[in-house]
């Protein structure tokens, strides 16, 4: 994904988030890109908040243990 205009937005879900490691994935700027949720309840509103602001290509979002990524 670093040769391919992707934007890489890193979600944390939960209380046990590694931020630096979010802000690792996420891409720049990290205060865009970086966003922590209470609960998997509430990704389907942020994936709406994310579809609406950005352009109108695929979205793809990838759960791995306490953290969701949405490319």
């Amino acid at each position: 994904m670093l040769h391919v205009q992707v934007t890489v937005f890193a979600v944390g879900v939960g209380g046990n988030i590694y931020d630096e490691e979010l802000r690792t994935i996420a891409s720049a700027p990290k205060c865009t890109h970086v966003y922590f949720l209470a609960a998997f309840s509430d990704i389907t509103a942020f994936t709406n908040q994310i579809m609406n602001g950005a352009c109108k290509g695929e979205t793809t979002i990838i759960v791995r243990e306490c953290s969701v990524f949405v490319l």
